[in-house]
């Protein structure tokens, strides 16, 4: 279950404008690097579809890069920069560079951040969303196929957890902070 916190509007996620620049945009400053991020990418410059291209990030970033949640960056001359010299970073770096490489190929993509709810809490009829369950990820537009589709550049370490039983002790746990808040107000 994904629970989507974008700036865009419901019927820009579900659909995308043909002609829109605003998912081609690469950064002037950023653009010289992005060109070598894509030259580097083995079988990138030369991918017959999106989704092959998406498919070439994705396992360069899983080969030659490593999930960092803890990464620092420099703000100059681009954080992105240095998460490309160090290969490594969070998700949102993978999804950044990812998303302008894709456009730096003609492809319309797009960062989109959320959560992965990978929790039911039977007790509360609900799904419990946690803040380490944040992510982003990216969208990448299939013209041919007329829709949107999933770019998931964060190596399998950095990503959400799957969908998994819940223990006993944080169903006790969550119980009692249930309880407690719900005593005080």
């Amino acid at each position: 279950v994904l629970v989507i916190a974008s700036v865009e509007s419901l019927s820009t996620i579900l659909l995308y404008v043909a002609g829109d620049p605003a998912y081609l945009q690469v950064p002037v400053q950023l653009a010289p690097s992005v060109s070598n991020w894509v030259a580097r990418c083995p079988g990138l410059a030369e991918s017959p579809s999106p989704a092959a291209a998406a498919q070439c990030i994705e396992h360069d970033f899983a080969d030659r890069y490593t999930y960092d949640d803890t990464a620092r960056l420099p703000a100059q001359p681009d954080p992105l920069i240095h998460f490309m010299k160090a290969r490594a970073g969070y998700c949102v770096h993978f999804a950044s560079a990812a998303a302008l490489m894709l456009r730096s190929r003609g492809i319309p993509a797009r960062v989109v951040g959320g959560f992965v709810c990978s929790e039911w809490a039977p007790w509360l009829k609900r799904w419990v969303v946690r803040e380490r369950q944040g992510h982003a990820w990216v969208e990448a537009w299939d013209a041919a196929a007329g829709t949107w589709f999933l770019v998931e550049a964060t190596p399998g370490i950095g990503r959400p957890e799957p969908l998994g039983r819940v223990g006993f002790f944080r169903i006790l746990s969550d119980s009692v902070r249930f309880l407690w808040k719900r005593l005080l107000a």
